[in-house]
């Protein structure tokens, strides 16, 4: 049915970051899903600064790792955790809400990493995605 340079284009895969992006308050799967968290900017006064992914698959044992990087280069936010279960699909988002004064202006970088041990099925396995947002007046 397929000939064999279209099955090697199309390689299996066992796991998926398949979306992501910033938000300024938690987020929820559905309007993600419909393509509602894509601010092209966030205000300083912002309540929060938050990063979200929508994963396939994930492994019980799989680690996920949640950073965001301010405009001065710096992590902001670090938040590794390790998957309990396995889950055809999740949506998770980690991030940090605003102090008193205002967030600082510039670009926040955020990047999701998934890593599959070796003895996990599918594994081993690193996967990653990046996504930016700027911050402005």
């Amino acid at each position: 049915m397929w000939k064999p340079d279209v099955m090697a284009s199309l390689p299996y895969r066992p796991t998926a970051l398949f979306s992501a992006g910033f938000s300024a308050m938690p987020p929820e799967s559905e309007l993600m899903h419909q393509g509602l968290y894509q601010p092209p900017t966030l205000s300083p006064l912002s309540p929060s600064l938050i990063l979200w992914a929508g994963i396939y698959r994930l492994n019980a044992g799989d680690e996920l790792t949640f950073t965001i990087t301010g405009p001065d280069g710096k992590t902001v936010l670090k938040d590794t955790r390790m998957a309990k279960k396995n889950v055809t699909r999740r949506f998770e988002f980690h991030g940090i809400r605003r102090k008193s004064k205002a967030m600082p202006t510039g670009t926040y970088r955020g990047e999701i990493t998934l890593v599959r041990a070796a003895t996990s099925p599918g594994g081993p396995l690193k996967l990653a995605i990046t996504r930016q947002v700027s911050v402005e007046n």
